[in-house]
């Protein structure tokens, strides 16, 4: 199973364990991480393993190099088990599906900054190519090596789903089936299914299915669909359920399988937040949230949840009802303490639909009165 995410530190360390003259190639972003997948000299932990190293494919500097390039760097690869005493059969490659995305955040403000390129090369270019097989060299593990195979280059498949569907809406998945070959067609059987998973992987449940027989013709493209309509989904949105799409396809007469699996997830809506009027420090802030129920049901028994950094209690707020499609707004105070940056978080549950959420990040003046009548003996106040 390939994780959603996973968070780790960098620290900035200099590596002069790892021998004289390592200071160029080894110093600065070092990778570590206390909650890795697997263990590491009998306990979980990993690193520091030097982010430079990493980069140039070098899997066994220590400390956990490998791990931390199979975590952004692997490839992704299929084998069908055809039984004990059966070798395993190749069904599949994907070089660039792991390690998109690589970000931390921004300094200064609250951006996702991407340090993809600090880890790797980019995705299919030749210098990630040249890397991943230098750290296949360095590979103990009897599978690294095996990633080439003939490939039936005849059909292409791939599968397609929109990213942007909304909790409350049908979404569609759709099979497109391109046929290169100028003179010759070919059937195609498959079976394209949605399954529901927990936010870990775990907790599969199908969910629906859709076998498929197809004949290509030359120079041809074929599609299927499968609509997943939110009446059929709805029960699982409470268990903050993803979707796993699966499809796999055979061509009669030939070796070529094909399979193909992503996680999918419907977009919940935001919490929108709006400041009232300019935030100064200990004077009251106004606030005001709206949120717009995205299902054709009412949301009912909810509760809405705010914290405001520099201000010691939560503020809750019950909504017992928002009628489907329709948009509520609440209205709440606050008083933060410290001049700066701030930020008020929001959470929404109810009993249809929870982890609502909604974020503002803003700057707080100084009053300027309260801090004139302000001596060296007035009390601090820390939230």
């Amino acid at each position: 199973m390939t994780w959603n995410f996973h968070v780790w530190n960098e620290l900035w360390m200099k590596r002069s364990d790892l021998g004289s003259g390592s200071d160029e190639l080894y110093d600065g972003w070092q990778a570590v991480d206390a909650t890795p997948q697997e263990l590491s000299d009998g306990m979980y932990k990993l690193g520091p393993a030097p982010v430079k190293a990493v980069r140039r494919g070098e899997i066994n500097v220590l400390y956990d190099c490998d791990f931390v390039f199979a975590e952004v760097n692997a490839d992704e690869i299929y084998w069908r088990y055809r039984g004990s005493g059966h070798p395993l059969k190749l069904m599949k490659k994907d070089p660039a599906r792991i390690g998109q995305f690589i970000s931390t955040k921004a300094v200064g403000k609250y951006e996702r900054e991407d340090i993809t390129g600090s880890y790797k090369f980019e995705e299919r270019s030749c210098d990630e190519r040249i890397i991943m097989m230098k750290a296949l060299k360095q590979a103990s593990n009897p599978f690294a090596r095996i990633h080439l195979s003939e490939e039936f280059s005849d059909i292409d498949i791939n599968v397609e789903v929109r990213n942007d569907v909304k909790v409350g809406e049908p979404f569609t998945i759709t099979v497109n089936i391109k046929n290169n070959s100028s003179d010759t067609g070919y059937p195609v059987e498959g079976i394209v299914h949605v399954d529901t998973i927990l936010y870990n992987g775990t907790g599969r449940k199908p969910l629906k299915a859709m076998p498929f027989n197809l004949q290509v013709d030359p120079d041809s493209t074929a599609s299927v669909e499968l609509n997943v309509e939110f009446e059929e989904y709805h029960s699982v949105v409470l268990d903050q359920a993803y979707f796993k799409i699966l499809c796999s396809a055979s061509i009669e007469g030939t070796t070529y399988e094909f399979f193909r699996q992503d996680d999918y997830r419907v977009r919940r809506p935001d919490i929108k937040i709006n400041l009232d009027n300019e935030p100064v420090s200990k004077a009251p802030l106004y606030v005001t949230a709206t949120l717009q129920n995205p299902m054709p049901i009412p949301l009912t028994g909810g509760q809405f949840r705010f914290e405001c950094s520099g201000v010691w209690q939560p503020v809750e707020i019950p909504c017992d009802y928002i009628g489907a499609g329709e948009e509520t707004a609440v209205k709440f105070r606050v008083w933060p303490q410290f001049d700066g940056k701030a930020q008020i978080a929001g959470k929404f549950n109810a009993t249809e639909l929870n982890d609502v959420d909604g974020f503002l990040a803003f700057e707080v003046d100084l009053n300027k009165e309260v801090n004139a009548g302000r001596s060296l003996n007035d009390g601090l106040v820390f939230a």
